[in-house]
């Protein structure tokens, strides 16, 4: 779930989407786009071609437009609810590791890493070897800069209407099995390929279950995830293949970083 302060949200509240949760009888956690609490929210958009910049992140930071701190108080009220709260982070662009200032990747429950845009993929017209390598360096530097789960995987290229690179995916899932990262299945503005998520599965890497919701309606709509996990031949092994956070801070270790204990 994303709260109240993303810039791409839409009617949802963190209040609103723990109250419908609750009706469906459902656990949940946030999350928020940690390059958006740099810049201001209702001009955000000006700003988001500075996004993996980590000069620009501290400029914003330094102008005073940070809203940090209204994050973490929202995440404090969470957690006292006993509510497990994250970040999605992106993968820097002038520097390695993820586009956000080092000390704001500390203190939470899990990030999780997403490939929205990146340095040349403008539109339609470049070349697919380009735009390949350009989003193997995006997945590299997430992993490296300790993400516990890979948010839409291939949703770049499905945005900008090019075909998801499948060579791609055996070299995807190889790294992600490598570093101990889950694969999300997430269905906001996507489309899962059940080829990829196969080619996880046989590396071992876990699958994430993710509603990505901006807004009240798509909290708890899990219909085509539970219609993707019975058509992935898993069902009945859930225990196995699913992700999930721990409250005790029994996630991935990683370097940097340092896992809230609930």
């Amino acid at each position: 779930m994303h709260t109240e302060l993303a810039a791409c949200a839409e009617d949802i509240t963190a209040a609103a989407a723990l109250e419908r949760a609750s009706t469906l009888g459902l656990a949940i956690g946030f999350v928020e786009h940690a390059d958006q609490l740099y810049f201001p929210r209702k001009e955000y958009w000006k700003f988001e071609k500075n996004i993996g910049r980590e000069s620009e992140i501290r400029k914003a930071r330094d102008a005073g437009w940070s809203r940090w701190e209204e994050y973490r108080a929202l995440a404090g009220s969470l957690r006292a609810g006993g509510i497990l709260v994250g970040l999605e982070v992106e993968a820097g662009e002038d520097h390695e590791g993820l586009a956000l200032i080092e000390e704001d990747a500390r203190g939470w429950n899990y990030l999780l890493g997403a490939v929205h845009e990146f340095h040349g993929m403008t539109g339609k017209t470049e070349p697919m070897g380009e735009l390949e390598r350009d989003f193997m360096t995006q997945v590299r530097r997430l992993a490296a800069g300790g993400v516990d789960v890979l948010a839409h995987p291939f949703r770049a290229f499905q945005r900008k209407a090019r075909p998801a690179p499948r060579d791609l995916y055996g070299p995807v899932a190889d790294l992600l099995a490598a570093h101990g990262i889950a694969a999300e299945i997430n269905f906001h503005t996507n489309r899962p390929d059940p080829e990829f998520l196969r080619a996880c599965l046989d590396r071992g890497v876990k699958l994430a279950v993710g509603t990505d919701s901006h807004a009240i309606s798509e909290v708890g709509t899990l219909d085509r995830h539970i219609a993707l996990i019975r058509e992935l031949g898993v069902w009945d092994r859930l225990d196995k293949v699913l992700w999930r956070p721990l409250r005790d801070g029994g996630n991935r270790a990683t370097p940097g970083r340092d896992l809230i204990l609930e």
